[in-house]
């Protein structure tokens, strides 16, 4: 049994829930294809402030033709050890739904990771749409959101993570091409795949869009029976 593993806590680990005390963490992961990487972001923030400020604790670029079922395998274990940290954190997983996302959003269904999530389907039109349990995003408002959160302070990078340096590059890379492009230009054409190697980008503004705009209300606290369930086998909650 893995040290880290909450199932060692007992069948009910899936029914903790957080107390307004809990840190939130939204992971927002892009999918890559065969010559883009699937990366993942995970950021921190803590309610209760005014303006909520985010944390990007975690930036990972995976390699190149990662198999799927690997991607769901590090987020389970990602997401399995923060749920065995105190108190129990408020985890939403939000997953790029467009083109394979469809289906690897199968995967993670199956996987049955006991927390929210989110699919974000990136489109170059103009609106944001939420049908089906599925959020239609512009990928300008994708980009939008980050500009926003930096400028205002509110979007922290780690100094010593390895990504944060290949982040700002993307970043600075995509807003050239957004530029030139324009946001009207945007459409069926697709010209708006051109920036290159935005991987990393695409993961952070997931991130970052799905934590302003389409987290999930917190969760109810734990029951009564299940809280004295976890105090007779001395774990605290």
């Amino acid at each position: 049994m893995r040290p880290h593993d909450v199932r060692q806590y007992g069948q009910h680990w899936r029914d903790l829930r957080p107390n307004e005390a809990s840190p939130v963490y939204t992971f927002g992961l892009d999918l890559g294809k065969l010559a883009d990487h699937t990366a993942l972001t995970i950021l921190r923030s803590q309610e209760g402030g005014e303006e909520t400020v985010y944390d990007a604790v975690h930036l990972e670029r995976l390699p190149l033709k990662v198999r799927y079922t690997t991607v769901v395998d590090t987020i389970k274990d990602g997401i399995e050890r923060l749920m065995a940290s105190r108190p129990i954190p408020d985890v939403v997983l939000a997953v790029d739904y467009t083109g394979v996302g469809v289906a690897v959003l199968d995967i993670f269904l199956k996987a049955d990771l006991g927390v929210p999530i989110v699919p974000i389907a990136i489109h170059g039109g103009f609106s944001v749409v939420h049908e089906d349990g599925v959020w239609r995003v512009p990928k300008a408002d994708l980009v939008s959101i980050l500009d926003v959160l930096f400028q205002n302070g509110r979007l922290k990078l780690s100094a010593g993570s390895p990504n944060v340096a290949d982040l700002r590059k993307e970043l600075q890379s995509f807003r050239k091409t957004f530029t030139k492009l324009g946001h009207a230009t945007f459409g069926a054409d697709e010209r708006w795949r051109e920036a290159p190697h935005d991987d990393l980008v695409l993961s952070a503004a997931i991130a970052c869009w799905a934590a302003e705009h389409a987290r999930p209300a917190r969760w109810a606290p734990m029951s009564p029976e299940v809280s004295a369930w976890f105090r007779e086998a001395g774990v605290a909650t």
